[in-house]
């Protein structure tokens, strides 16, 4: 005999003891959902005295024969079929910065004698002005560049309402990463390659609430490789949120200023910027 066996024929012997005072017992079978669905529920509304156990797929009622009728009534509104739900969620990735560099540089020659104060800019983008000659004179170079960087991922995926679903998309990128080892002899620089996971995605727990509410226990992320800095970048977020079928719902975000400035000799270099990051959820009924 099984522990859950031995529990369950316990509980019958015990609830056909005349003590049970009008109660009675009965096994009900349960059609869609989980005992641990609807067993909280069960158990709140049974009359003082009375019981709600779960076995398997089934709960063992014993109370008075009035609140048994009410509990089954309560029940055939919680053990429906679990309906399949589509949601989908949107990550949108911004980027803007604007830099800036002003720099003055002089020239003097003489005979033998030259000096020469700041570094003249080397690119021919921007703005030059000269006065004088290229070895007499001053010159200035004001250059000013603009980025703007978006990029947005959408992703799906179908789960059981109550139930846990996952997605995450991606790939393996490697990453060149430098180690210095300090002996008795000097110092060795050592580079070594590893494949780190570059991807999106998000977990989900949906609930449905009411007629058309949904309430969601979500948490996405987003990677991005920045080759230039030879990084990855990642965010998400972790939140509970309520809202309704077909309509998107936002869930969060962040926001993050930059703002860089270093000076030299005759010259100065700015660097402003914003990062934004925002991210909505649709839930939509599956037929």
């Amino acid at each position: 005999m099984t522990y859950r066996s031995a529990l369950l024929l316990s509980f019958l012997l015990t609830c056909s003891l005349p003590a049970a005072s009008e109660q009675i017992m009965e096994v009900v079978p349960l059609k869609h959902r989980l005992v641990s669905d609807v067993l909280p529920t069960m158990r709140q509304l049974v009359s003082p005295g009375g019981s709600v156990m779960g076995l398997q797929d089934k709960l063992i009622i014993r109370t008075t024969a009035d609140n048994l009728a009410d509990l089954k009534s309560v029940l055939a509104a919680l053990d429906t079929r679990m309906r399949q739900l589509r949601i989908t969620v949107s990550q949108d990735i911004k980027t803007t910065s604007r830099a800036r560099e002003d720099q003055l540089s002089a020239r003097f020659n003489s005979g033998n004698v030259s000096a020469g104060v700041g570094q003249a800019s080397r690119a021919r983008d921007g703005a030059q002005i000269d006065i004088g000659s290229a070895e007499n004179g001053i010159r200035y170079d004001g250059r000013v560049a603009q980025r703007s960087e978006s990029s947005g991922n959408n992703h799906f995926v179908r789960a059981l309402e109550g139930q846990a679903a996952f997605i995450n998309t991606g790939q393996a990128v490697p990453l060149v990463q430098r180690s210095v080892h300090h002996n008795g002899y000097g110092s060795t620089v050592q580079d070594t390659t590893q494949l780190h996971n570059v991807g999106s995605g998000f977990y989900v727990t949906p609930r449905l609430t009411g007629d058309d509410g949904v309430n969601l226990e979500i948490s996405p992320h987003a990677d991005n490789l920045n080759a230039r800095a030879g990084t990855i970048e990642t965010r998400g977020l972790s939140t509970m949120v309520n809202g309704r079928l077909g309509e998107w719902i936002g869930i969060g975000g962040a926001n993050q200023s930059f703002n860089d400035s270093s000076n030299r000799a005759l010259g100065r270099a700015t660097k402003q910027g914003n990062d934004s990051y925002d991210v909505w959820v649709k839930v939509e009924v599956v037929p």
